[in-house]
């Protein structure tokens, strides 16, 4: 059994529930030509679920913020194998739930901060349930960022 604080694993941190108040960034690729971000447009295509990867909810993390100092940065959650960068786009975690969205805290040892969008799988991804969830993300971005550049790190340090 595991100790106050430490989940039973002990390599993934325990993290709170997601709140209402929170905001969520999706990083998506510069290459993939989704994001305007001099108007503000964002392609629905951004929030389409991978097929691989995305088997339990498309991801997205939690933003750094004075009572969750340990989640991602914009910058952070930008950062990628891309060698074009990455724009990363904002959500309210309220204009989700209000849509009815779930919101679910899936903390991996290497991002405390990274949740799932369950309703929006890649075993789902082309249903009118799925694309209707992608419009909707699409449309109620919040702000983005960036785009962040993609830096060559030195194996020298």
């Amino acid at each position: 059994m595991a100790n106050a604080g430490e989940s039973p694993d002990r390599h993934t941190p325990i993290v709170p529930p997601v709140q209402d108040d929170e905001f969520l960034y999706r990083k998506v690729a510069v290459s993939r030509n989704l994001v305007n971000a001099e108007n503000g447009e964002v392609d629905s295509n951004a929030f389409k679920p991978d097929r691989e990867r995305d088997t339990d909810g498309t991801s997205m993390d939690r933003a750094h913020s004075t009572a969750h100092p340990e989640f991602r940065t914009p910058q952070q959650a930008g950062t990628g194998p891309s060698r074009s960068g990455y724009y990363v786009v904002s959500h309210r975690v309220r204009d989700l739930r209000a849509r009815g969205i779930d919101v679910i805290a899936r903390p991996t040892p290497e991002n405390p901060g990274h949740v799932v969008l369950p309703g929006l799988r890649a075993d789902n991804r082309k249903t009118n349930d799925a694309v209707e969830i992608m419009d909707f993300l699409a449309r109620n971005v919040v702000q983005i960022f960036g785009p962040f550049n993609y830096e060559v790190q030195s194996p020298l340090g």
